[in-house]
């Protein structure tokens, strides 16, 4: 019965039995779809020279989408498949899966098509061939279809631009950089989110400004992102700018500057942040507290303690609020019952 072929196809398939190529492809014609599919999967199973051409032949002979799909299937499974077939399936193949499959197949063989049909792919309609010719070009280790991907940056957008920032630690540095810069001026929330972790690996003094702006964005995610890409970033200059704007006069710099020292190292940052707990400006001091709150050791609550007993009014209450958060995390017995005794 129907059933029992399908059976015995599937097994000389698992069994790789090259004994039963020409018997298998016999039920490649049959006017049961389902043992002619099962006969097109077992000969890409069997694999061989032989069971090659039998798909071959069938291949060209086929009028109907369906089995034309399963040929190319085993065809791409089969070592055998020259690299003229797989550029036929790219290019003409009748299923979007395969002739994707196709494309992977060319550049990790490294063909002398490759170049070509990841040109064709990267100015394609699809937007998921696309995705698939970046991800397949930067994950190849090979420099000539990197810079294929990366001289076509600028015509990339949607999920092809973001696998190109994903994959950028495979780029020269200062070429990155500048493709992630302009898709964080260019993209949406989710591209800009992207740029910014794109930027925390490659960036230089160039993405200071926007990693600032960034940081102050009112888009809570962008903002999220920027913090976590300026403490990553490695970059003397970053620190210097931070350490002058904690400083700063513009209440929004000083801000900024105290946002980031809670990621990142700035020289004299929490000796600083004290100091400012002096300022006039309410906002600067709430700030300031928040960031000591995560980054002051028992030191620090000794000088905050001492400056609780010499101010008064909303400062003070800040800083005893402070005080009785962080003293049982971090100071020792003595200073603990000076804290609960404010």
């Amino acid at each position: 019965d129907t059933q029992g072929k399908r059976d015995l196809l599937k097994s000389f398939g698992r069994r790789q039995d090259s004994s039963a190529v020409a018997f298998v492809a016999k039920a490649i014609s049959s006017e049961d779809t389902s043992i002619a599919a099962d006969a097109i999967w077992a000969l890409g199973r069997i694999g061989g020279t032989q069971a090659q051409s039998h798909l071959m032949k069938a291949y060209g002979n086929a009028t109907n989408p369906e089995p034309k799909q399963a040929i190319e299937r085993s065809l791409l499974v089969m070592e055998e498949t020259n690299s003229a077939t797989l550029h036929k399936i790219f290019s003409e193949g009748s299923d979007v899966a395969n002739r994707r499959a196709a494309l992977r197949e060319l550049v990790n063989r490294q063909d002398e098509r490759a170049d070509a049909a990841l040109s064709k792919a990267l100015s394609s309609d699809d937007r998921d061939m696309q995705t698939v010719a970046v991800q397949t070009a930067l994950h190849s280790g090979v420099s000539g279809y990197r810079s294929i991907v990366v001289k076509r940056a600028k015509e990339l957008n949607g999920d092809a631009l973001g696998a190109l920032l994903v994959g950028l630690g495979s780029v020269e540095k200062k070429t990155a950089e500048a493709i992630a810069i302009r898709a964080y001026e260019d993209g949406d929330e989710a591209m800009k989110a992207l740029a910014l972790d794109a930027l925390a690996d490659c960036g230089s003094s160039n993405s200071i400004d926007l990693l600032l702006g960034a940081l102050g964005s009112k888009d809570k995610a962008v903002s999220l992102k920027a913090a976590s890409a300026i403490g990553r970033l490695q970059s003397a200059e970053l620190d210097v700018r931070l350490a002058g704007m904690l400083t700063s006069d513009s209440q929004e710099d000083a801000l900024l500057a105290i946002e980031s020292a809670v990621s990142r190292s700035i020289p004299d940052v929490k000796a600083t942040l004290i100091q400012l707990l002096k300022n006039d400006d309410a906002k600067v001091v709430r700030a300031s507290l928040t960031t000591l709150s995560v980054i002051a050791d028992e030191k620090d609550l000794e000088q905050l303690l001492e400056i609780a007993d010499s101010e008064e009014g909303e400062t003070r209450r800040l800083i005893v609020a402070l005080l009785k958060k962080v003293a049982p995390a971090i100071g020792s017995e003595s200073l603990q019952k000076r804290v609960k005794a404010l």
